[in-house]
């Protein structure tokens, strides 16, 4: 996994960007503890999955998780699912900031550095 990305979101102070910026780190590494691509699996190295969601603040998904770019390929298809599986076991997301909360974020699930570190 490498990097979560927000959108439509307006940081107005340095705190506030600090705490969304860790909360990101405890969301992505919540999700990695849980995704395990198959990293034998010829090809499964070069796959690069992102997929955008919405949390309530319940912590559970009010939008997506949906995954941005899809393709067709076997194995692309297989790692996909393996992401949206370990997002769905994370759940609920409860302890993020209020502002990681009703606004879309994007996780990029990255094989290659998910391999690296078995």
């Amino acid at each position: 996994m490498s990097a979560a990305l927000l959108t439509g979101l307006f940081l107005t102070t340095p705190v506030q960007a600090e705490s969304l910026g860790q909360g990101l780190t405890r969301l992505v590494g919540k999700i990695q503890r849980n995704w395990k691509p198959d990293c034998k699996r010829p090809g499964v190295a070069e796959v690069n999955i992102v997929l955008k969601f919405t949390l309530a603040p319940n912590g559970h998904v009010s939008e997506g998780p949906e995954w941005v770019k899809p393709r067709v390929e076997p194995v692309w298809v297989d790692v996909a699912e393996s992401a949206l599986a370990a997002f769905k076991q994370g759940e609920p997301y409860t302890d993020l900031p209020q502002g990681l909360y009703n606004v879309p974020i994007e996780v990029s699930f990255n094989a290659h550095r998910a391999c690296a570190r078995d």
